[in-house]
């Protein structure tokens, strides 16, 4: 009698051990379903090793579902990642991206593909190619950029949700993103022609560099741009518009000015105090906008819906609101606080105002820039 080696019972089939020809694809007994079995010893395949690496590898399970129009059996794979101790790689079955572009991996699998191929007549290839094909990084890149904004987020949550991604994978991805918008922080404080208007739509698509204002700002659940705070006079006009309005359960505003406005007159005035320097007009006049954006809030809050950009109503409470104002680049106007006197005045003055300032935090670009940098490498120094 011929002895039966018992590695051949096995459930999978190893693509490097094995011969395709001792596979067969055969109907279930009510014809409603097929599977994969060997030929020989009559044993169910319910997975196929596609690749042989020492520690993970990748397996597909097909699932064979009968179709209404033609009779045949349309083929869905699955593809997952499984530890060679026959663990899942994380906490259950994680589909997976195969890449077929390098090494063994692209051979297995067309050699899989051309197995079932050989079943044509009672396998709907058709259907099948209609439904999977074999794509390169570059067009899954494109088929996603080409998507609006809404389907983007929902097509990211599906993958997420799909791949049963840990809290730590996520963060990852996140710091990805926000290397990226780092970098574009950079390229634009670097810039003298950034102008409100830019660093309002950085702002507004990268919420979390907020949270290098404050550890408050870091839990806002609405952030709205553009917000009209007032009340406009007969004509319409003089209602004054905010940059931003942050919602937690209270507000907090958020007025910018250029990165390149000054925040000191270049020279000393003589009617400054002795280790003092006299601030910009532009300064001055920002501190008086916040000030006076604070006030037509308090004044017009109970008579105004908050309303976000996809038109939701959010509920906001206003007492004593914040402001933060942020303006000019404290490195490139006190490049010398240690070894240049009028730098150092600078610097103590700018400090001590925004220090003793209760109702305004005052924040320069290229510190917002410093603790996002923080944020993103919290053991780097960015400068």
């Amino acid at each position: 009698m011929a002895t039966i080696n018992l590695k051949n019972l096995s459930e999978t089939f190893d693509t490097y051990e094995e011969d395709w020809n001792r596979l067969e694809i055969v109907k279930t007994n009510d014809e409603q379903s097929c599977f994969i079995r060997r030929q020989v010893v009559n044993v169910i395949i319910k997975e196929i090793k596609l690749s042989n690496k020492s520690r993970v590898n990748i397996f597909c399970s097909w699932a064979f579902h009968k179709s209404s129009k033609t009779g045949k059996f349309i083929p869905r794979p699955i593809f997952y990642k499984k530890n060679n101790d026959d663990s899942f790689r994380e906490t259950s079955k994680n589909k997976v991206i195969v890449e077929v572009d390098e090494g063994e991996l692209p051979v297995k699998f067309w050699e899989m593909i051309n197995f079932l191929s050989g079943y044509k007549d009672l396998i709907d290839i058709g259907e099948f190619k209609n439904t999977y094909k074999v794509i390169s990084k570059k067009q899954l890149i494109d088929t996603f950029n080409s998507y609006n904004s809404d389907k983007q987020l929902q097509t990211l949550q599906e993958f997420v949700k799909d791949k049963n991604l840990s809290y730590q994978q996520l963060e990852n991805l996140l710091d990805t993103s926000k290397e990226k918008s780092l970098h574009e922080f950079e390229i634009l404080l670097n810039n003298d022609d950034t102008s409100e208007d830019d660093w309002q739509k950085f702002f507004e698509a990268n919420h979390w560099i907020f949270a290098g204002i404050s550890l408050k700002l870091f839990f806002q659940r609405d952030i709205i741009s553009q917000a009209n705070i007032g009340t406009p006079d007969t004509m319409g006009r003089g209602a004054p518009i905010s940059d931003f309005v942050c919602i937690d359960k209270y507000t907090t505003l958020v007025e910018l000015k250029k990165h390149t406005t000054h925040i000191f007159t270049n020279t000393r005035k003589s009617t400054a105090r002795t280790n003092t320097w006299s601030f910009s007009s532009d300064f001055i006049d920002g501190i008086s906008q916040c000030l006076a954006q604070k006030e037509e809030l308090i004044d017009n809050h109970n008579s105004k819906n908050f309303v976000t950009k996809d038109g939701r109503i959010v509920q906001a409470e206003v007492q004593d609101p914040k402001v933060i104002f942020i303006i000019g680049n404290h490195k490139n106007e006190m490049p010398n606080v240690n070894n240049d006197i009028n730098d150092k005045i600078k610097s103590d003055t700018f400090e001590r105002y925004r220090r003793d300032c209760r109702n305004v935090e005052i924040i320069t670009y290229d510190e917002l820039y410093e603790r996002a940098y923080y944020i993103v490498n919290p053991v780097s120094i960015p400068f």
